[in-house]
């Protein structure tokens, strides 16, 4: 349904039934359709987000991968300017979605974030054990049992049990993401090339 399908006149409304408990109907049916709307339009806002964040994950990957010091230095320099330049147009995407958060959601957001960075950053020094967490932060996020064999990482379940339910969903597909590339053939293939 297009946004403008939801626009509406108030004269329309107040023309078509003049009695007050059918203009009252008709004001809440016209509500709840516009409240459809934002809902739909904060739903497509997120995914924008979430793809956004997806390319920047995979830039910063990117850049981490050991695989690029056997490039020399000029094709090295060149091949981080080329992700810093679509990072940076990246960047100027701005969509934004506002999630209402406590004073204590925003510091277990903030904890989780750092914990995410560190594992990015982790990925260049010990790819392996840096997946073997990924996954442990994963089983955190489930309340049900994991379908990967590692414990749930109490830190990281503390932290984001903390963190709103938008935040807390954001967070899980961030994780799936990142595990997903660190399952990928392009990640094996870097392990490799370190060994």
């Amino acid at each position: 349904m297009e946004v403008d399908e939801a626009a509406f006149s108030v004269e329309e409304v107040i023309e078509s039934d003049k009695t007050e408990m059918n203009l009252k109907d008709r004001l809440l049916s016209k509500l709840d359709q516009v409240e459809a709307h934002v809902e739909d339009l904060r739903k497509s806002a997120v995914h924008l987000e979430d793809k956004k964040d997806q390319i920047l994950t995979t830039l910063q990957a990117l850049k981490n991968l050991e695989a690029l010091n056997e490039f020399d230095e000029n094709d090295r320099e060149d091949i981080f300017r080329y992700v810093n330049q679509i990072s940076r147009r990246c960047k100027t995407i701005d969509v934004c979605v506002h999630t209402d958060r406590t004073e204590d959601q925003v510091d277990s957001l903030h904890q989780v974030n750092c914990l995410i960075d560190n594992l990015v950053v982790g990925m260049r020094e010990s790819p392996e054990h840096t997946r073997t967490r990924c996954m442990s932060y994963v089983s955190a996020c489930s309340s049900y049992s994991s379908e990967y064999d590692t414990p749930g990482d109490k830190t990281f379940e503390t932290a984001i049990l903390g963190c709103a339910l938008d935040d807390q969903k954001k967070i899980r597909q961030r994780l799936h993401g990142l595990l997903d590339y660190m399952t990928s053939e392009k990640w094996k293939q870097a392990i490799q090339s370190m060994d």
